[in-house]
């Protein structure tokens, strides 16, 4: 009875150690992640504010400029120089308006759904920064809910600039599609890759919003997050959650 009496005593230990090893596990992930997002969120803060004073604000500014110095002019040409001026400065605040609206939340995944916006996506990553990007769809429907499409968006944006930061990659490969009642979206690249630890640091470290954060927020909605790379060989990333059924019973996007 004795020994019977040890056993339990010591199992009950080790069930406990057991428990509080994995809890404080948790809690520190819960604590880098918070940190993680937090940081995210700062730069995201600080970008906004850099497009918004270099793009922007400059463009409105020296438009103002221009429309004061019309004042002292009154040949015809010096007033068609002013406002061919202003033209030009005011095209430019537009263009750095949509981009900034792209980056943050584009109309686009509402009103045309998520591929088209992904393909557009690559379109500009490609054009901003030099590299090959290829884009294909399966052309499957993919209903979803409006979290799910946002977070794809900004999962997907994430991982191309990730690329573009870190991988020393030529061509990338972006993929949608539909596996059993789950939406995948494999970004892959012929970048120097990496062994990928077990909480996805590497991103985190060059500050990105980081693979950790895109995993728990995948996790959230009952997918995965999935990293196969290799020093040398490029890597992999994909995220797949769940779809959902329309209201109808159908399968439509």
């Amino acid at each position: 009875m004795l020994g019977l009496h040890l056993y339990r005593h010591f199992n009950l230990e080790s069930i406990v150690a057991k428990r509080t090893s994995a809890l404080r596990e948790a809690y520190s992930q819960l604590r880098t992640m918070a940190s993680e997002l937090s940081r995210s969120e700062e730069r995201e803060r600080r970008r906004l504010a850099a497009d918004l004073h270099d793009s922007i604000s400059q463009s409105l500014s020296v438009s103002m400029m221009e429309l004061a110095a019309m004042d002292d002019v009154k040949g015809v040409d010096q007033i068609k120089d002013h406002t061919r001026t202003i033209r030009e400065r005011l095209n430019e605040a537009f263009q750095a308006t949509q981009n900034l609206t792209f980056d943050l939340c584009p109309p686009e995944l509402y009103q045309v759904g998520l591929e088209p916006t992904i393909r557009e996506l690559a379109i500009r990553t490609q054009k901003q920064h030099g590299i090959e990007i290829a884009f294909d769809d399966d052309g499957q429907p993919k209903p979803m809910s409006d979290d799910t499409r946002y977070f794809l968006f900004r999962a997907t944006r994430e991982l191309l600039l990730n690329v573009v930061k870190h991988a020393h990659a030529t061509a990338v490969r972006v993929r949608v599609k539909k596996e059993n009642a789950s939406i995948q979206i494999p970004v892959s690249d012929d970048g120097v890759g990496f062994v990928p630890t077990g909480e996805y640091v590497y991103a985190s470290e060059h500050g990105s919003f980081g693979l950790f954060s895109i995993r728990e927020r995948s996790n959230q909605l009952g997918g995965s997050l999935t990293v196969e790379s290799e020093p040398g060989q490029g890597t992999q990333v994909t995220v797949s959650v769940p779809l959902v059924e329309r209201e109808d019973g159908g399968k439509g996007s």
